[in-house]
């Protein structure tokens, strides 16, 4: 895995993430900026073609599914005290966490600042700007909260140790 993500970063440049759990699998295409600010835990699935960036922190749970064409943002353009147009050369920094257990679905979206709650799925396309509880299932653009899981379910999944990662 080392080897293949120096190839994708470029030459012999080392890549470093703050912490990386154990069955990490990150697809094709993705792209990283400041992977020394991002931590995996056990049993994370990036899909293809993902996308982050910026310099404030990650924090992805364990058993977390990432879908392809996803992104996620822990910065953006600090336009409110610009030094140009139409936005200056500063930015805005505000760290992502994503509890354990998490679904996002294909072409996601998540800004800066937000926290998604264990268990949580996010639907596909959702752009998600404020915090999902634990639990929630977000749709949308922006994501609104349109049902919970099922938490007697969950729980038991839970104690049995029913991770989709740890069974393939």
């Amino acid at each position: 895995m080392i080897e293949k993500l120096r190839r994708l970063f470029g030459g012999g440049r080392k890549v470093s993430f703050a912490l990386r759990g154990a069955n990490v699998r990150i697809m094709d295409g993705f792209y990283f900026s400041n992977p020394e600010a991002v931590a995996l835990g056990d049993n994370v699935y990036i899909g293809r073609n993902f996308y982050m960036s910026g310099k404030g922190k990650l924090t992805i749970g364990s058993n977390v599914i990432i879908s392809d064409r996803c992104s996620i943002m822990t910065s953006q353009h600090d336009y409110k005290d610009a030094d140009a147009l139409p936005y200056g050369t500063g930015y805005v920094h505000s760290p992502v966490t994503i509890r354990d257990n998490v679904w996002i679905g294909m072409n996601a979206s998540i800004l800066p600042g937000v926290e998604i709650g264990e268990g949580a799925v996010i639907g596909f396309g959702a752009v998600v700007r404020k915090d999902i509880p634990p639990m929630s299932i977000a749709i949308g653009n922006p994501a609104v909260i349109v049902s919970k899981r099922d938490e007697a379910k969950y729980r038991e999944l839970l104690a049995a140790k029913r991770f989709l990662l740890e069974m393939r």
